[in-house]
């Protein structure tokens, strides 16, 4: 990979990818559309409970709901409680943040584009970066 580029084998190789997981949906337009235009035209598919590439957002619209997770812990149990952005592609070791920091420059090093190890929408390139970062950490 040339200063961060993907190549056409590895562009083809996502695209594989993607259609592959979602065979079952005949969706590959969608897939084909969403993977062309980028991150940018992720929101058509946002609070969309009915599509497979739907996902939960806040937004100002009626939130779908459709992959948020209730859990009741104890609170003995408890450690901290962490709220952070999806700008973090790893879960960390610690719960401080620098920890998280950490966890966010590792992910770089080893998937610099999102997609081997850590596959996402929002991948690094040579001008932007994964950089949606927030977390708030509450030890207990």
């Amino acid at each position: 990979m040339q200063q961060n580029v993907l190549t056409e084998t590895e562009v083809q190789g996502v695209l594989d990818a993607a259609q592959n997981e979602f065979a079952k949906h005949e969706i590959s337009t969608d897939i084909q559309s969403l993977l062309s235009t980028g991150i940018q035209s992720q929101h058509l598919f946002s609070n969309d409970g009915s599509h497979p590439l739907g996902f939960s957002a806040l937004n100002g619209s009626p939130p779908s709901m459709s992959d948020v997770v209730e859990m009741t812990i104890q609170r003995a149990k408890l450690q901290s409680i962490e709220i952070f952005s999806d700008g973090y592609a790893k879960l960390p070791s610690g719960c401080q943040v620098s920890a998280w920091e950490q966890a966010h420059h590792e992910v770089e090093q080893a998937d610099f584009h999102k997609i081997a190890g850590f596959p996402s929408v929002k991948g690094s390139t040579i001008t932007e970066h994964f950089d949606d970062r927030s977390v708030i950490s509450l030890l207990l």
